[in-house]
């Protein structure tokens, strides 16, 4: 890959926006850690450059190891079996003493996980408030760029990502 193909841009925008590396492992945003694996043996085949800071393993460590090896052998057979049946569900994995949400998603031939360390807050009223204001906020919408808009804005402060963006794929896969 070119370094033309990968540079980011100075300024994302209509023009340019298909330059955007959503789908490069190394651009990931900086809350969590992508991995991924080989779908039919759960081998991992590349890892976040900030394995090491999430996962307390390096990602030139995890290379090539099976993924039993980062999860344990239970959540491994359990995200096999789900995957194998076409339903792929987050799950609650810990890696080194430290808990994480996993989620699981097709890409090709490759099996991409992200791995985002949870919170101790598992109070359920405070999440059905976050819902409650959520829907709120959608149902205000008068149109769908209006919705996307208020989806955007509310991703972004949940989530405290820099900037958000809606896309609609053209013929060509840009968004």
């Amino acid at each position: 890959m070119s370094a033309e193909s990968t540079a980011y841009p100075d300024r994302v925008n209509l023009e340019n926006c298909e330059r955007e590396p959503i789908h490069f492992i190394g651009k990931t945003q900086e809350f969590g850690v992508l991995i991924v694996c080989d779908p039919k043996s759960l081998k991992i085949t590349q890892a976040g450059d900030n394995a090491g800071h999430f996962l307390g393993i390096s990602a030139t460590d995890l290379l090539g190891k099976e993924l039993s090896f980062l999860i344990g052998r239970d959540q491994a057979t359990k995200l096999n079996t789900l995957q194998t049946e076409k339903v792929v569900v987050p799950q609650e994995v810990s890696v080194n003493n430290r808990r994480f949400l996993m989620l699981a998603h097709h890409s090709r031939a490759s099996l991409l996980l992200e791995f985002e360390p949870l919170e101790d807050v598992l109070d359920p009223l405070i999440f059905q408030n976050h819902l409650s204001s959520i829907l709120h906020t959608f149902q205000q919408a008068g149109s769908v760029n209006e919705l996307c808009e208020a989806a955007a804005l509310l991703t972004k402060k949940m989530l405290g990502y820099d900037r958000v963006m809606i896309y609609r794929f053209d013929s060509q896969w840009n968004g």
